[in-house]
């Protein structure tokens, strides 16, 4: 498998950067896509109930 190294990832700050990414924006993103995925289902359920009256 062929990986590219960030040039930040070459930098005295890598590590915490790389920290950071793993412990907090990563989670961030995964539960920020949960919840819109999970608004736009609700939404979408919402659509389908009023135009079935």
């Amino acid at each position: 498998m062929f990986y590219l190294v960030a040039e930040w990832e070459k930098t005295t700050l890598g590590k915490s950067i790389m920290y950071f990414r793993s412990s907090f924006l990563q989670p961030l993103l995964k539960s920020c896509k949960e919840e819109i995925e999970s608004s736009y289902n609700a939404k979408l359920q919402q659509t389908k109930n009023s135009l079935n009256w």
